[in-house]
């Protein structure tokens, strides 16, 4: 009798576990729905408005989803903030052989306001431009459309907040970034 009820209650712990384990799996996978995506995303003749030097991006999907956990942040002087994601079974497909196993993914100086930085160890899942960047040779979400942060809301940027010239440099795309009113970018600073 005393082993009949440890197995029934090692089954009942195991199932919960089970039951418990896939919600937390499943809240954190959250993706935007199609509608979601194509709300988020600019139209495609205007994806690369905005950001300095597009012809270095060569462009993959004008809007792909993708979750991971941020594994490393670094705020460079062009403004942005640079992301390395441990991607998500489900879109390990993004990576090439340049990405070492990491999605490189780049919230620009006009998102700055709009888009928090996530901290190293967030999850997040995040909607943009899926880009092969010809400088480096590794693929990129870059820009960045829609983010959530740890199962939180949607928040949303895009060319709507203005950017940096096309002809800008490395050196120059944070003091170039102004937004349709003209008024400079708050941009990403430690």
């Amino acid at each position: 009798m005393r082993s009949r009820r440890l197995r029934t209650f090692v089954l009942f712990a195991s199932t919960s576990l089970l039951v418990f384990s896939a919600t937390s799996f499943n809240t954190n996978q959250s993706t935007l729905s199609a509608s979601e995506e194509k709300w988020a995303c600019p139209p495609t003749e205007g994806w690369s408005s905005g950001v300095w030097g597009p012809d270095r991006l060569s462009l993959l999907s004008t809007c792909q989803s993708v979750s991971g956990t941020v594994v490393r942040t670094i705020h460079p002087t062009d403004g942005d903030v640079h992301m390395t994601l441990a991607v998500d079974a489900p879109y390990r497909y993004l990576l090439n052989g340049a990405n070492e196993g990491l999605l490189v993914v780049e919230l620009m100086p006009r998102d700055g306001g709009h888009l928090p930085a996530p901290e190293v160890g967030a999850h997040v899942v995040l909607t943009g431009a899926w880009v092969l960047d010809t400088d480096h040779g590794w693929n990129e979400i870059h820009p960045v459309w829609a983010e959530s942060i740890d199962g939180g809301p949607f928040l949303t940027s895009g060319p709507q907040y203005g950017g940096s010239l096309s002809e800008s440099s490395y050196e120059t795309a944070f003091e170039d970034c102004r937004t349709e009113s003209e008024e400079e970018c708050i941009g990403y600073h430690p």
